[in-house]
């Protein structure tokens, strides 16, 4: 499963999303600082009332054990509030909490795909880009959902067309192998052309492929040479990207491998 949002990160979000003033701004200060009972005791009487932010607040004290014992149970009850009550994007910490991601907390959650979709799709009908791309996770590798890829692919289109070049080349995939779409090999380059530009090496190294093969494009051997080495090259290379190339260039002429390499050198991201 690909974990494309840091915690820490993904919570300060979180918190970047939280308004007023007064109390509520006053209990994050206090947070900030490091102040923890000062922000529990500012929160308390909010989150009481069904003030989402302080719900949250609370929710996140007993997630880390900040200045009171650990305790998932209680941690899940006032983050389960807060999104009820609004703070959709709570959905996503509490689909990471039931799906196990969060063990190393040590909060002795039992682990629930079901309730870990639930939650995400909370997360993710409120517009929280990290939980489409779990839920498009968890549609295709039928976790807590019956497997569903075309429900899959719904959720990928949505980060795709955010420009995210692991769905990109997820639904590149689906083309290419024809799971939960029609097979089809223009789609896939298409969708493969898309984040191999965007530099995501595994989109290249299919990209190579389909030039070699005439698969959804022209059959083209410098076309095919130029992403196998991109692949090949790329910050985190594809495995067997450059067996690939090395196959390929006994096919070519030297001409033909200077060229393909000129226009490797010459690409730029998009």
């Amino acid at each position: 499963m690909i974990r494309a949002h840091l915690l820490g990160l993904t919570v300060a979000a979180f918190v970047a999303g939280a308004a007023g003033a007064g109390p509520l701004e006053d209990a994050q200060a206090a947070y900030e600082r490091k102040d923890f009972a000062t922000a529990q005791r500012l929160w308390s009487p909010l989150a009481e009332q069904g003030v989402a932010d302080a719900e949250f607040g609370l929710g996140r004290l007993f997630l880390f054990g900040n200045g009171v014992i650990q305790d998932g149970a209680q941690a899940v009850s006032w983050l389960s509030r807060a999104a009820a009550n609004g703070r959709t994007n709570v959905g996503w910490l509490l689909g990471q909490i039931y799906d196990g991601d969060l063990d190393v907390l040590g909060l002795n959650v039992v682990p629930d795909s079901a309730e870990a979709v639930r939650w995400y799709r909370v997360a993710a009908e409120g517009g929280f880009m990290a939980a489409w791309q779990q839920l498009a996770e968890h549609y295709a590798e039928g976790r807590g959902v019956a497997q569903d890829f075309a429900e899959a692919i719904k959720w990928y289109r949505k980060l795709a067309d955010e420009g995210d070049i692991f769905a990109q080349s997820q639904i590149g995939e689906f083309y290419r192998v024809g799971r939960g779409v029609p097979q089809d090999y223009a789609e896939a380059a298409r969708w493969f052309g898309e984040a191999g530009n965007g530099g995501y090496a595994y989109a290249q190294y299919q990209m190579g492929l389909l030039y070699r093969d005439g698969r959804g494009v022209r059959g083209d051997v410098v076309e095919a040479y130029k992403w196998l080495a991109l692949a090949s090259g790329a910050a985190a290379p594809f495995p067997g990207a450059e067996a690939e190339r090395t196959l390929l260039a006994v096919k070519m002429t030297a001409a033909q491998i200077a060229e393909a390499q000129r226009l490797a050198n010459a690409w730029k991201p998009k």
